[in-house]
């Protein structure tokens, strides 16, 4: 996990000084998540976030099905950046191949699933 400090919050309580989604670290469950939705998008998606075609192309032969390779692309782009995998970076790829309706979901996931805290709020 690259962010040490989510913690899993109920609906009640109050989050302040959080800093905002798209700063956050993408946590593998995400990953996960996009991939169920992005079916033939996956190459794009590899493509806009720097993937190399090889890597691309490695991808497509290792595996017959697209939310396994939306997947392996993800995964290949989280490695790669580490820390710096960021939502922002991630929900910006996603619109502008015109799939905000995944952006938001990867959104609404992290609003309700993760929430980074400061040691001096939990």
């Amino acid at each position: 996990i690259c962010c040490e400090d989510i913690i899993h919050r109920s609906e009640e309580e109050e989050v302040t000084d959080a800093p905002a989604i798209g700063e956050e670290c993408v946590e593998e469950c995400c990953l996960h998540l996009i991939a169920e939705s992005l079916g033939k998008h996956w190459k794009d998606l590899g493509r806009k976030l720097h993937l190399k075609d090889a890597e691309i192309q490695n991808i497509s032969a290792d595996s017959s099905q697209q939310k396994e390779h939306g997947y392996q692309v993800l995964l290949k782009w989280k490695k790669r950046r580490g820390t710096t995998a960021l939502v922002g970076e991630l929900t910006d790829a996603l619109k502008h191949l015109q799939l905000s309706d995944i952006s938001d979901e990867l959104n609404k996931h992290f609003k309700e699933s993760h929430i980074t805290m400061h040691p001096d709020k939990v």
